[in-house]
């Protein structure tokens, strides 16, 4: 029973793709702790700084950004994945490269439309449908980031489809919240609410390039 099983595991380890996975899931563990603990601190921070009203204006701010990137990229995140990884597994790594690139493309013209019509109705929205005219202007300066936040969102899913996992896992755990911080400390609390939500969104559009570079990075590795 025991010869079995360490036969198994031998010829597990063996297996060059099941390794590179294992391999990815452990460094996705560990940067996703690391994440959590970057996030939690965020967090903090936020509540400490701004107090319960601000933290909410902030927060509220995220949760739309979220929503709206999740109906901007419309599923392309999770199709990426599977196109992308099927592709480079058949060997057709042109058809992966054009995957990747058409994905982005409609990805950003779905996000500019929905970012834009929030940032024209931010007046209508944050009065009439959340209550709170004081959201007005975060929601504006969110509005401006939901663009580089989902193409950040799209980026790390095709990066896991081309088997950078630890690359899309740091992106969003690590990258995001760090940057977030760093400019929050730096500039952002000087401004209240509308300074934290600046800090998310200018750290949105660098994590995006960063992103974007490491996807340039891996294009050309497809195989």
């Amino acid at each position: 029973m025991i010869d079995l099983i360490l036969t198994r595991v031998k010829g597990f380890l063996g297996d060059v793709d099941l390794a590179e996975i294992l391999k990815g899931a452990a460094a996705a563990f560990i940067i996703r702790a690391c994440g959590a603990v970057l996030g939690f601190a965020l967090g903090v921070v936020i509540a400490r700084n701004l107090g319960p009203a601000g933290a909410g204006i902030y927060f509220l701010a995220l949760a739309v950004a979220t929503a709206t990137t999740v109906l901007g990229m419309a599923g392309m995140g999770t199709s990426s994945i599977r196109f992308i990884a099927a592709s480079n597994e058949a060997g057709r790594f042109g058809q992966a490269r054009s995957v990747a690139n058409l994905a982005v493309s409609r990805g950003l013209i779905f996000l500019i439309l929905l970012s834009g019509l929030i940032f024209v109705f931010s007046g209508f929205l944050s009065g009439t449908v959340f209550g709170k005219p004081e959201f007005e202007k975060p929601l504006r300066y969110i509005s401006i980031g939901i663009t580089p936040f989902g193409i950040l969102q799209l980026v790390a899913e095709q990066l896991r489809g081309m088997k950078r996992i630890s690359a899309a896992t740091s992106l969003q755990s690590i990258f995001l919240p760090t940057i977030t911080l760093a400019l929050f400390f730096a500039f952002g609390r000087n401004f209240f609410a509308e300074g934290a939500v600046l800090s998310f969104t200018a750290a949105a559009v660098l994590v995006m390039f960063i992103g974007l570079g490491f996807r340039q990075i891996a294009l050309p590795a497809l195989n």
